[in-house]
């Protein structure tokens, strides 16, 4: 390597303890101090090019002042780097390096934090528009007759609604904020089967995703929600794999069985494999692979391979379900031969037990007695939930804030046997107003609602005597449910 610096330059820089590197118009390095060779584990003269450490490095990024990038050492190790590019003269630039660490990755933490933030706030309205559609087709549903050619209709649009849901909870689950979803037992093998169905129509007609079932009734706990959502990323990529490939077959494999083999368990999970048997979902595809470089990054959130029309953000949502349920993957890929991602889940060992149908629930009617005022802002969600709670025999109310609910109570005197109260509204939130009027009234029934809220907030709530909560959308059989067992 040689230098263009003089050697008061050089003393200076070599007596720092931060890596520095000096490189040339044409990237080749010029100088570089004894922290950056420890950096990389490399021999003075033995740094002969960067393209090894530093592949993604190019003019355009040396344009910036600072940038970061994936660095490989000689040991074989890789890790995420920052780097700080300043100008030595017209022909030389000094690069100067930070690994990340927890102090310096504020701005990576703050871009997560806003994420999160914003997509409650889409949540919430979008749930809103969804609980609109979904009570409405509720509606229909009891004043129509129970067979005709409507029937098929409103039930495409339940089925439209709950998907459009299911992309909600798709989202909170990115930003890592809680939602009504509680995890329960679920069967896989129903899960896969309609994960499969619903992406008939994303697939190129010539695709296929072939299911082999290894073994029957395997449970784990977890959503169904979650394990769809990890199922229709890696179905997806396995997918957009083989059609870059340009293979003839477009085959996707998915199989289900059971992990009993320690070994493997211990390699996967390291010390965390804390149970002798996992469940095992693997996705196989024969696409075009991944480099052992690619596979070290796959689950960084932004990073994909798949150009224009990548976020790089479904692996790094997938690895976040699984860990979260206890679970870990392993991706094992070839260039040009494809790739098996198999997914490990807890399982939970009553696979004897067949999963039972849940039991149809008749809306039964209510006397007209009974008073139920709901707090919304939204007009949508005001009018459906009292279309279909006077169709069921309630006397409804309705206002569009908290102030005007107060004035109802507190001036006007009225009573009401159960208030239904969103969370999320301008003026007073759904908190303050419950707060409110318990000091007037300690005995209030409420149930609370909301597209989205901060888990701790309805826990609060539910301890001061909310008697329940029901995440937005849902279903007019869930909420008579509901407010029969509190009026």
């Amino acid at each position: 390597m040689s230098s263009s610096i003089n050697k008061l330059q050089s003393l200076a820089l070599g007596m720092l303890s931060q890596p520095v590197l000096i490189i040339d118009k044409t990237l080749s390095p010029v100088y570089c101090n004894s922290a950056f060779l420890s950096m990389v584990d490399c021999e003075d003269s033995s740094l002969k090019g960067l393209s090894e450490i530093m592949p993604e490095l190019c003019i355009d990024l040396l344009k910036k002042e600072s940038f970061s990038t994936s660095l490989y050492s000689y040991d074989g190790s890789s890790f995420q780097i920052n780097v700080e590019v300043q100008d030595v003269d017209d022909k030389h630039k000094l690069l100067t390096f930070r690994k990340y660490t927890l102090s310096n990755d504020s701005l990576h933490s703050q871009r997560l934090e806003t994420l999160g933030m914003l997509a409650g706030g889409v949540a919430h309205d979008f749930n809103n528009i969804l609980a609109g559609i979904l009570g409405h087709s509720s509606y229909l549903k009891n004043i129509l007759p129970e067979s005709g050619e409507h029937k098929a209709s409103l039930e495409a649009i339940e089925e439209g609604g709950q998907k459009a849901s299911e992309i909600t909870q798709e989202i909170l689950s990115f930003s890592r904020l809680k939602t009504g979803q509680e995890n329960s037992a679920v069967e896989l093998a129903s899960i896969i089967e309609r994960s499969i169905h619903l992406l008939k129509g994303a697939l190129y007609p010539k695709s296929e995703i072939k299911f082999t079932e290894k073994e029957k009734y395997i449970k784990v706990y977890g959503s169904e929600v979650n394990i769809s959502q990890i199922l229709v990323n890696l179905f997806i990529n396995a997918h957009d794999a083989i059609q870059e490939s340009g293979r003839k077959e477009n085959i996707i494999k998915a199989e289900l069985g059971t992990c009993t083999d320690s070994k493997r368990l211990v390699e996967i999970f390291g010390s965390e494999a804390l149970l002798s048997e996992y469940a095992e979902i693997s996705i196989i595809d024969s696409g075009v692979g991944m480099s052992k470089e690619t596979l070290q990054r796959v689950f960084e959130p932004y990073f994909s391979t798949k150009a224009d029309h990548g976020t790089g953000l479904g692996l790094a949502t997938v690895a976040a379900i699984v860990k979260n349920i206890g679970g870990a993957i392993d991706i094992r890929s070839r260039v040009g031969k494809g790739t098996i991602v198999s997914v490990f889940l807890p399982l939970i060992l009553d696979m004897e037990d067949h999963i039972e149908e849940d039991p149809v629930h008749k809306i039964e009617a209510a006397d007209g007695k009974k008073k139920i005022l709901i707090i919304d802002d939204e007009e949508v969600i005001r009018s459906v939930l009292t279309l279909n709670l006077k169709q069921i025999g309630y006397d409804v109310s309705s206002v569009a804030s908290g102030p005007d609910a107060l004035k109802l109570i507190n001036e006007e005197k009225q009573n009401y046997d159960l208030i239904l109260l969103d969370m999320l509204m301008p003026q007073m939130s759904g908190e303050e107003v419950f707060d409110s009027i318990i000091k007037i009234k300690p005995d209030q029934k409420f149930i609370l609602i909301s597209g989205y809220c901060a888990q701790e907030t309805i826990d609060s709530l539910l301890e001061k005597g909310a008697k329940g909560f029901l995440s937005k959308p849902f279903g007019i059989e869930e909420l008579a449910e509901k407010v029969a067992d509190n009026v």
